[in-house]
């Protein structure tokens, strides 16, 4: 998410997270650009990646708000989920589209209509998406939010506002915030261990969607502070890489069943919708089933001990604090 060699464990706070919204936005113009293109595969695929990118900005703000100032997050992560929401059911549509066309079989009448059927709905909203990247204020806001995390006003935008009657404000260093910010990470992913702990219980999708979210973040956030991280962060990033590779591809079959469910009773096409919706759930039983092979493995304590390992390389500075008392390093006087 950032450049390996601009970060150390010194950086300020908020210059690290303004050089890695800056990189994601770039990402997201780009992305959108290929998303408004005339062939279907790469729209798709810029959908996907612009996607990708909000989602790392979104985690980001999070999980570092708490040391930023309040009101230009909160301008932030509304932008950014505007845009994320706009492509979300483009994604679903090619989600959809992408698994028929792995599964169907094309001479068989009734899949046929089934794939025509989805191929028509996502050129209607690939359509309507074009229209939307291109209306001006769409524009304009893409405009605004770079600009916001690239002028030269961006910092002083950013830093937290005072909390003592002397005007000082603490300029958090990443050695000071990284622990608490991938430890509270950390725990959104660990506490779906006892609600989520064997092959054989009951689970439902949405707390299977949190947890694949959840794990998600960490990686991200992992990867956003992995120059300042032990090499050992390696390792817990390819376990969490894991869940998403399961998860995943579990949450692809949801989709497309769910998409699948509002074309069957208008085409009254019974018979290739059943075979569909029997692939999709055989293979989201097997992934679920490759998820739990990986999660039991994946207890709390293993996970902290990654964590902490990872942590180990951080070099907190001499003097000052990690607290928000804003105090610039030295302790409030007494009285």
């Amino acid at each position: 998410m950032t450049d390996k060699n601009a970060l150390t464990a010194q950086t300020p706070l908020a210059e690290a997270v303004r050089q890695a919204l800056q990189a994601q936005l770039e990402i997201v113009i780009v992305q959108l650009k290929k998303a408004a293109s005339e062939d279907r595969t790469e729209a798709a695929d810029g959908v996907h990646d612009a996607r990708v990118a909000l989602r790392r900005a979104l985690a980001l703000l999070t999980y570092t708000g708490p040391w930023i100032d309040a009101r230009w997050v909160k301008k932030r992560c509304k932008s950014y989920r505007g845009l994320f929401g706009l492509l979300g059911k483009v994604r679903d549509a090619d989600i959809a589209s992408e698994r028929a066309a792995a599964c169907c079989a094309t001479d068989d009448d009734g899949a046929a209509l089934l794939l025509a059927a989805l191929d028509k709905r996502c050129d209607k909203l690939h359509k309507a998406l074009q229209k939307q990247l291109a209306d001006k204020k769409t524009l304009q806001l893409l405009g605004r939010e770079l600009a916001a995390v690239a002028s030269a006003d961006a910092l002083l935008a950013m830093l937290p506002v005072p909390v003592t009657n002397r005007g000082q404000v603490r300029l958090f260093e990443l050695a000071d915030v990284l622990p608490g910010m991938l430890g509270q990470a950390l725990g959104c992913l660990t506490v779906y261990r006892r609600v989520i702990g064997a092959p054989d219980a009951v689970s439902s999708q949405d707390v299977l969607h949190q947890l694949r979210l959840a794990g998600k973040d960490l990686r991200d956030l992992i990867l956003f502070a992995r120059p300042c991280l032990d090499e050992k962060a390696d390792e817990l990033v390819q376990d969490l890489r894991q869940i998403q590779q399961t998860l995943g591809g579990w949450h692809d079959t949801v989709v497309a069943q769910n998409q699948l469910g509002k074309l069957a009773a208008d085409l009254q096409k019974e018979e290739a919708a059943r075979r569909w919706l029997d692939f999709e759930s055989a293979r989201g039983q097997d992934l679920i089933k490759a998820f739990y092979a990986v999660w039991v493995k994946m207890t709390p304590g293993c996970l902290r001990q990654q964590l902490s390992a990872a942590l180990a390389a951080l070099e907190l500075p001499s003097g000052g604090c990690a607290c928000c008392s804003g105090c610039g390093g030295q302790p409030e006087p007494a009285g």
